[in-house]
């Protein structure tokens, strides 16, 4: 386990010696929430096979800011810390910023023996590290749900290095097919059932806008221009994804973004 300098003293740690610090957090815990909307797609795949491609994305952005130098790494919602195997071989150390209690075993608990990693149990919101500590943060489908999404923002332009990058991916709620769906029953109750585990949704637009007001955008697109369709979607994801994001750039359903603090 490295030697991680804390800016402040834990209220406990727990059983696996991961410092643990007092959240404030109604929903988004990951041990509440419910995958019932994700049920058919997680069964056929088809989550999974979105996930393969937006995670291939982050490691592609870390791999291209490290140029060949270890990097100190952040991630804001880690879980069990899985992501931290796909870039193992591009860190010196690695912070898994996980508010919720995540049950660890096998892989999971064998990264907590790992010289360059570490989890801390805490909010974005405050993270007690120190100013400008690391050069890349990584926030997966994770900053909604966060309830102050301006203070774990602050938290990561403070964390930063001069030219360090703040690399996320999120729902996007104007995708082509919610764009159709507007006002519907369907889509009114299906984004009532994402705001149980969300506190915001944001559109590609108020996404930069959003991002901007704290760190500059450098790069910004969109992914995943098919939604789950039974079996059909292994052939029409590849080819909708790769004329998505050349005609409709703004449309798919995930956001991907890096953000770059002026160095």
């Amino acid at each position: 386990m490295f030697d991680l300098r804390l800016t402040s003293e834990p209220l406990y740690y727990d059983e696996h010696r991961q410092p643990c610090y007092a959240v404030r957090q109604e929903k988004g815990l990951i041990e509440s929430q419910d995958n019932r909307l994700l049920e058919a797609a997680l069964a056929e795949g088809y989550t999974a096979a979105v996930a393969e491609t937006l995670l291939g994305w982050i490691r592609q952005q870390v791999s291209r800011h490290g140029a060949g130098r270890p990097l100190d790494i952040l991630e804001i919602g880690g879980g069990d810390g899985g992501f931290f195997e796909r870039v193992r071989d591009l860190t010196r150390t690695y912070v898994n910023v996980e508010p919720g209690h995540v049950p660890l075993s096998g892989a999971a608990l064998e990264r907590l023996g790992d010289d360059r990693y570490m989890c801390v149990r805490c909010s974005a919101e405050e993270i007690p590290l120190p100013d400008e500590s690391v050069d890349v943060i990584i926030s997966v489908a994770s900053l909604d749900h966060v309830p102050d999404y301006r203070r774990a923002l602050a938290e990561s332009r403070r964390l930063l290095r001069r030219g360090g990058r703040l690399v996320l991916t999120l729902n996007n709620r104007r995708s082509w097919w919610k764009k159709i769906l507007s006002r519907t029953d369907y889509l009114r109750r299906r984004e009532e059932e994402i705001a149980r585990e969300h506190y915001f949704q944001w559109s590609f637009d108020e996404c930069r806008s959003h991002l901007s007001e704290f760190i500059p955008v450098s790069e910004m697109s969109t992914t995943t221009y098919v939604p789950f369709v039974p079996k059909a979607w292994r052939y029409l994801l590849p080819a909708a994804d790769a004329l998505g994001r050349a005609t409709f750039n703004k449309l798919g359903a995930n956001i991907i973004a890096v953000c770059e603090k002026p160095g």
